[in-house]
């Protein structure tokens, strides 16, 4: 269920070097803080799907590397793949 990028954008060679971000499923992008010190962490978004930030429903523009605030440090950067249906509950 989780595995790295490279498996899941086998044609997409940035994907094979990243180390700190994983998808769960064929949906969810999760790129978790390593480090406690910082307040932002860099997430590479690949080319070719659009995606939105979980729980807060924005869209993210641009392909490519996105830097995510992290304002609370409880919870890693979630990212859905357009068009993917998420169950969740409240």
């Amino acid at each position: 269920m989780i595995r790295p990028m490279w498996y899941e954008y086998p044609e997409d060679s940035f994907t094979n070097d990243l180390e700190k971000q994983m998808m769960v499923g064929s949906s969810i992008l999760v790129a978790p803080l390593f480090n406690p010190s910082e307040d932002r962490v860099q997430v590479y978004i690949p080319y070719g799907t659009q995606w939105y930030i979980l729980g807060k429903g924005l869209k993210l523009s641009d392909e490519g590397i996105h830097y995510s605030q992290i304002k609370d440090h409880d919870m890693a950067p979630v990212y859905v793949k357009a068009g993917s249906i998420i169950p969740t509950r409240p």
